[in-house]
């Protein structure tokens, strides 16, 4: 196997580990009543595991934003629904009261589903915060400065953290760590303690790195082709190719959905474990770079939604659909399969692009929407709404 990464001599010495409850892992759909990322989970499938079987939503409660800033995504679970904003993270409870804000250091962020936190990247490692904003502590992962924590994605029992080093003078560098957390209370200096590392690996030259979690591990993304690891980061399959990856989500099969550019071309790939490209779709234009991890349905059509645009693809690669859309919103799927979109409305798609209206909110929807248990979250440039199905 051609090695995309080499391993950190630092944990060279680490013994291998079991991960308790790696049978019930399913990364592509959070818990109901969760969207721990910002695509909903550590598989970046934007999948809810909430099926959509109402129509006619109002709010429930609105809260003013603040000094969020303009809302980019959201997080929702433990009862606290977390606005990433421009300027800050801001933190209400399920009932719309504010807790407060975080800064955005403009990292990536996960509501660990476990622990009850919020982990925010920072410069050379993650911030970890109480479900009340309150700061709890910092998790150093980088060797060298400075970087940036990319990606977090939780496993069974353990936390995988991608993070890039930039040289002032020098080639850029990735890495990827999985260590185990054994107990958040035990800080000093601020420093979070209880910390168990499990392994490291790394790629030079390189800052286009992209990553995703599958049920047996991460899976990652380079500019010379795809990487399946396991939690404890060794590797397991690996397929070469080429283009910068942009973006990338993982089915329940492991297969990686990556967008890359390509000599000048947007492109969707899917790629089996260790496999050949299955799909290999030049994509309308450029702009698909800014839609985000694919969603996935859980019968395999893929959904994208960069700005002003939807377009729908099947399993075996052909473009179904294309409309416009007056919004920059990206979108999410319920677990019956119906896509969550803002236009000037709220709405819900099938699978023929068929329009269902949800709500029509008094303001241009810029984050979400977000089906979390019974409630849509959603987002205006000022206020977060909390939107709820019709009496029974």
């Amino acid at each position: 196997m051609t090695t995309l990464f080499r391993p950190l001599s630092t944990f060279k010495d680490v013994p291998p580990a079991s991960f308790d409850g790696l049978d019930q892992y399913a990364p592509w759909a959070p818990p109901p009543g969760t969207w721990p990322s910002a695509a909903g989970g550590a598989a970046r499938t934007g999948r809810s595991a909430t099926p959509l079987v109402h129509d006619n939503w109002s709010p429930l409660w609105e809260a003013p934003l603040g000094g969020v800033g303009q809302p980019r995504s959201l997080l929702v679970g433990h009862g606290r629904v977390v606005v990433n904003g421009a300027d800050q993270r801001g933190v209400w409870t399920e009932d719309g009261r504010a807790l407060g804000s975080i800064p955005d250091t403009g990292g990536t962020a996960l509501l660990d589903l476990d622990g009850g936190r919020l982990l925010a990247g920072a410069s050379g490692g993650v911030a970890t915060y109480t479900p009340d904003a309150k700061r709890e502590a910092s998790l150093f992962l980088s060797f060298s400065e400075p970087s940036s924590t990319r990606e977090i994605l939780q496993g069974p029992g353990v936390l995988a953290f991608l993070s890039v080093e930039r040289q002032p003078h020098g080639s850029p560098r990735a890495e990827v760590l999985a260590m185990r957390v054994r107990d958040y209370g035990k800080i000093k200096n601020d420093i979070l303690y209880g910390v168990e590392p499990l392994a490291g690996i790394t790629r030079s030259e390189d800052d286009s790195v992209v990553a995703a979690a599958g049920r047996t591990g991460p899976i990652i993304a380079t500019d010379a082709g795809v990487l399946w690891c396991d939690w404890q980061l060794r590797p397991l399959h690996e397929s070469l190719g080429s283009g910068t990856p942009w973006t990338i989500s993982v089915d329940d099969q492991e297969r990686a959905h990556v967008i890359v550019n390509d000599n000048f071309q947007t492109r969707l790939r899917i790629i089996p474990p260790g496999g050949k490209p299955i799909v290999d779709l030049a994509l309308p234009s450029s702009e698909y770079n800014y839609s985000g991890p694919p969603i996935i349905a859980a019968a395999g059509q893929v959904y994208l939604t960069p700005p002003g645009s939807l377009l729908a693809i099947s399993p075996d690669g052909k473009i179904l659909w294309q409309q416009t859309r007056a919004s920059d919103a990206r979108g999410s799927v319920s677990a019956n399969g119906l896509l969550l979109v803002a236009t000037d409305t709220v709405d819900a798609v099938t699978a023929e692009g068929r329009h269902l209206i949800l709500w029509h909110p008094p303001a241009r929807i810029v984050a979400g929407p977000v089906l979390a248990g019974d409630r849509i979250y959603v987002a205006s440039a000022e206020k977060l709404y909390a939107l709820r199905p019709p009496a029974p």
